[in-house]
């Protein structure tokens, strides 16, 4: 407690060096002068502590004592305010930046929506909102804007908002199965593509197809329409898992040139400044006169995690481009398009989809062209909801 006092109002350590030491303390104590830490350094020298206050008055007595002092150090509150008080651009600067933080802190400067969609893959996407940039984040309503979000808009089956330090993040889920479907409106299960049936289990319904039966698309798999003993056929929302095995089947010409995107060398520069959402353009001219080129955009926002800041560089930059064709062989094309139609079939894929087996073949088109085709067996659910007219 002593050592937290003594910093508040500030001490200094001091050398004092004399023939006459004995009669300097004398002094200092006749004198009501407390100090602290005394330590012997030398003959004639030693070092002490003492406070702020009482350095004026020990000069004094140093020189009527013949007694020479030195300070070495000065520590506390008093000489830290003091050093901050020569640097007050540096201090009023520190303060407007701390506050500037804090009140952009209470309002929105990114929003991102997410979507997930039929194949379980989730993908950045713009959609119009009654929310902006720039606003309050006390003026938004999670709960209500999820639910205007879904009211607006039959395409999604689930929404939640979401705000985290400067940033909305919103997450929709696109409505694709009966398993998802939030009302009790009536409806049959179809099949959504041709293929065989590898398990079912009908929670509400009547199941019209078994294990093991060969469906083709659109046709009938649980139906809507119950027939009950007391009351004759009744409406239902049916709800049903239905794992069916699919093929998917993608296919391309193997061609012998490849095309190859080269630059120039020309280029252009259309970068921006962005700020509370006004752009500063940083080019005299919009105008492009490359007959073919390619963009190279991005946006770098001044980001810390959860936090963002309404700054970012909207980096543009745009090359001259032109096409040329080089011949690959047929073993090189193959090797390509495997990949690329691969690729292709995933993309059609839910997220719990399996691929059991697959094949690559090639065969002879009726213009004497040679194609790749490619197959998937693959497991995957098969129904989809088709309520009742």
């Amino acid at each position: 407690m002593i050592k937290l006092l003594s910093f508040i109002k500030g001490y200094v350590y001091i050398s004092a060096e004399s023939v006459f030491l004995e009669r300097f303390f004398n002094v200092l104590s006749k004198n009501n002068i407390r100090i602290w830490g005394v330590k012997k350094r030398g003959l004639g020298q030693v070092t002490f502590y003492i406070s702020v206050k009482a350095v004026e008055h020990l000069r004094q007595l140093a020189n009527n004592t013949d007694t020479h002092i030195k300070i070495i150090k000065k520590t506390g509150i008093p000489f830290i305010l003091f050093n901050l008080s020569k640097r007050k651009a540096l201090w009023i600067s520190g303060i407007f930046i701390i506050v500037f933080l804090i009140v952009m802190n209470f309002f929105v400067w990114d929003i991102e929506v997410r979507l997930t969609d039929e194949y379980g893959k989730t993908k950045n996407i713009t959609i119009g909102l009654p929310i902006h940039i720039g606003q309050l984040k006390s003026s938004i309503d999670k709960e209500r804007l999820a639910n205007i979000i879904l009211l607006t808009s039959n395409e999604y089956s689930y929404a939640n908002v979401n705000i985290e330090g400067t940033v909305v993040t919103i997450d929709l889920r696109k409505r694709i199965n009966a398993g998802e479907e939030p009302d009790d409106r009536a409806c049959s299960i179809i099949a959504k593509r041709a293929g065989v049936i590898e398990s079912i289990n009908v929670t509400q319904g009547e199941k019209i197809v078994n294990k093991g039966d060969s469906v083709g698309e659109g046709d009938l798999l649980v139906s809507g329409i119950v027939e009950t003993k007391d009351f004759g056929a009744r409406l239902v929302h049916s709800k049903a898992e239905i794992k069916g095995i699919t093929w998917h089947t993608k296919s391309a010409v193997i061609e012998l040139k490849e095309k190859v995107v080269n630059r120039t060398g020309k280029s252009k520069r259309m970068h921006s400044l962005s700020a509370f959402g006004y752009k500063l353009p940083l080019y005299f001219s919009n105008k492009i006169n490359y007959a073919q080129h390619q963009d190279v955009k991005g946006v770098y926002k001044l980001k810390f995690n959860h936090f963002v800041l309404p700054f970012s560089f909207n980096y543009d930059r745009i090359y001259e481009t032109k096409d040329t064709y080089k011949n690959i062989t047929e073993y090189q094309s193959v090797i390509k398009l495997k990949k690329v139609l691969k690729e292709q079939v995933q993309k059609e894929l839910a997220k719990d989809a399996k691929i059991l087996e697959d094949k690559y073949t090639i065969k002879t088109i009726e213009t004497g062209e040679k194609s790749l085709e490619y197959e998937a067996k693959v497991s995957e659910d098969l129904g989809v909801i088709k309520y009742e007219e």
